[in-house]
């Protein structure tokens, strides 16, 4: 539908590396990840799949702390 054209202002967002990790001045935060609709460029609208990639990302995200904890 009509809603769901891309714009613009629904393509902002985090931006992140593989592991979900933040990145911010040009570098990726060790400790900030980012899952979900607040990925850059991710629309959960046009895509139709919000519900989906926020489960996905979150259970990645949780997998790579599990690995990275000593």
């Amino acid at each position: 539908s009509e809603m769901c054209i891309r714009d613009r202002y629904q393509s902002a967002g985090v931006a992140i590396n593989a592991q979900c990790q933040v990145k911010k001045s040009g570098q990726f935060l060790t400790n900030l990840y980012a899952v979900g609709n607040v990925i850059g460029g991710f629309n959960a609208l046009e895509l139709g799949c919000g519900s989906g990639v926020a489960v996905v990302t979150a259970l990645a995200v949780a997998d790579e702390i599990l690995h990275n904890t000593h």
